[in-house]
């Protein structure tokens, strides 16, 4: 496949397996957690949140004491900053929000960095990930520069990789789904894909290096924009799969959850199938000199320009509604199931989603993010608001939040279906959110196993197929051969269970292990 500006060489591939994504999926793809700028690896800011303005309040205002912040996450029990002083080191701070104290803080480097990235998180592993840099006297490129992870409990240092020369003005962000990506920014540079180690790199030659900007990465793909074209390249491989002739002008593409790529360019948004690249709809924001954000809500695509917010439906890209802003509003837009949360030079507002009215502000704006503790964070200058949206809405009172329930179907406002069992798996639809299952799949790992069972009767993970990663799948080992799933020898005689169950031995027999030798 040719283009005229992407340079496109050959893939360097290590063979490294596809790691399985063991999360939760809801309908935008994404485990409900904010993990990163933007939320998730779609880059749609939401979170299946359903609140009442009612609630809100700010219970933390604070500075740091690292400079400028960047947009902050709270995960875990616990607040993850960056930022920098003007010509001062960046740095990385971590807090318990529950008291408020510091846990640990790092300087980045051993000197004064040009940039630093917010961080993101994963779950898995705890560790928090970002991009730092710094340059010799005052270049406008970056001279080294490194990605980063830092342990969340007690701030250790692995550095994953290190690149040099890229723009001062270059801003990448360590994305992560199941492998971990990065752009290295450079004019010649490359989209990479790593674990522990190196799992692939895309050589792409970048028009505009100073300007460009972020991935997107579901399930399949990732999509990079690149202007004048958006690059699709498979994600487990890295080989490129197709492009589309249009890249957005903020040039971050956004995955609206249901197999589109939203791209926007000037007043210009357009919709693309992720997987065929067909065109579905184009709109066009008459008296709109730029498009500044695009963020996606439960069945809406929002839109943030010069002094408005547009809500586009995700079908047809028909303007919904718009919602008039007193000022010029920043870039920035986060949205929950009830709120999309939006800020001008100096109040963020949040927009009630049903009446299209602001029903909230504050007197302050700056970087918004938000969090599955129920908290919507505000990074202005050196200082960070924090915005407790008070209790999870419950409309029922059955123990499930309303959010869970319209996601699988149930009925906010019934509280008998928490003690129902949809998909006859043993496990009640309250037992089945407080165990992150499927209520609507009896064998959420498909490993053979009802998930009721793996929780009441033999101790596994309903979301872990091999507890105990000996190779054979936690059903097999039980209804197949009768070894332990939460031990790779069951039978503790030095031989591992999947050796034996290749090699025709019993792997609950302990007496076969000398016959073998």
């Amino acid at each position: 496949m040719k283009t005229s500006v992407l340079c496109i060489a050959f893939q360097l591939l290590t063979g490294v397996a596809l790691l399985a994504t063991g999360s939760v999926s809801h309908a935008f793809g994404y485990m409900p957690s904010w993990t990163m700028y933007q939320g998730n690896p779609g880059n749609t800011g939401y979170l299946p949140l359903r609140l009442n303005e009612r609630f809100f309040q700010v219970t933390w205002t604070f500075d740091p004491g690292i400079g400028t912040l960047n947009a902050a996450i709270a995960t875990e029990g616990k607040l993850i900053i960056t930022g920098q002083p003007l010509g001062g080191k960046g740095s990385i701070k971590v807090f318990e929000l529950a008291n408020r104290q510091p846990v640990w803080s790092s300087e980045i480097s051993s000197r004064s960095s040009n940039s630093i990235s917010s961080p993101s998180f994963q779950h898995h592993n705890g560790q928090a990930y970002l991009f730092y840099g710094y340059s010799n006297g005052g270049r406008q490129w970056i001279s080294q520069a490194r990605i980063s992870s830092f342990d969340i409990n007690n701030g250790s240092e692995t550095i994953l990789t290190s690149f040099s020369d890229i723009p001062v003005r270059f801003d990448t962000l360590p994305l992560h789904y199941d492998y971990l990506f990065y752009n290295n920014g450079r004019e010649f540079g490359a989209l990479n894909a790593f674990t522990d180690d190196p799992v692939w790199s895309f050589p792409v030659f970048i028009m505009y290096p100073e300007s460009q900007g972020r991935m997107a990465v579901d399930r399949d793909f990732l999509y990079f924009s690149n202007d004048p074209k958006t690059v699709i390249v498979e994600r487990a491989t890295g080989m490129l799969q197709a492009h589309i002739d249009f890249a957005g002008n903020d040039l971050t593409p956004v995955l609206d959850g249901a197999g589109n790529l939203i791209l926007s360019r000037y007043n210009d948004i357009r919709s693309y199938s992720a997987h065929t690249q067909q065109q579905n709809w184009t709109q066009r924001l008459s008296g709109v000199s730029s498009i500044q954000k695009v963020a996606i809500g439960n069945k809406l695509v929002l839109v943030i320009t010069d002094n408005k917010l547009y809500a586009l439906s995700p079908s047809d890209g028909s303007i919904l509604w718009h919602w008039q802003c007193p000022a010029s509003m920043s870039d920035q837009i986060v949205v929950t199931d009830t709120h999309a949360f939006v800020s001008s030079y100096n109040t963020t507002y949040a927009i009630d989603l049903k009446t299209h009215q602001d029903v909230w502000s504050h007197p302050v704006s700056g970087k918004l993010a938000l969090s599955d503790m129920n908290l919507l964070l505000i990074s202005q200058g050196s200082e960070l608001i924090v915005v407790d949206f008070g209790v999870e809405a419950d409309s029922d009172n059955d123990g499930i939040p309303d959010w869970w329930e319209d996601q699988y179907g149930l009925n906010s406002e019934d509280p008998s279906d928490a003690a129902q069992d949809n998909d006859s798996d043993n496990l009640s639809n309250l037992d089945e959110y407080r165990n992150d299952t499927n209520p609507s799949v009896s064998d959420t790992d498909q490993d053979g196993l009802l998930d009721g069972d793996e929780i009441h009767q033999h101790a596994t993970d309903p979301l872990n197929s091999d507890c105990d990663n000996d190779g054979l799948s936690d059903g097999d080992e039980i209804n197949l051969h009768g070894s332990n799933p939460l031990s790779g020898d069951s039978d503790s005689d030095q031989l591992p269970d999947l050796f034996e169950v290749d090699n025709q031995l019993n792997p609950s027999d302990p007496t076969d292990a000398e016959q073998d030798r």
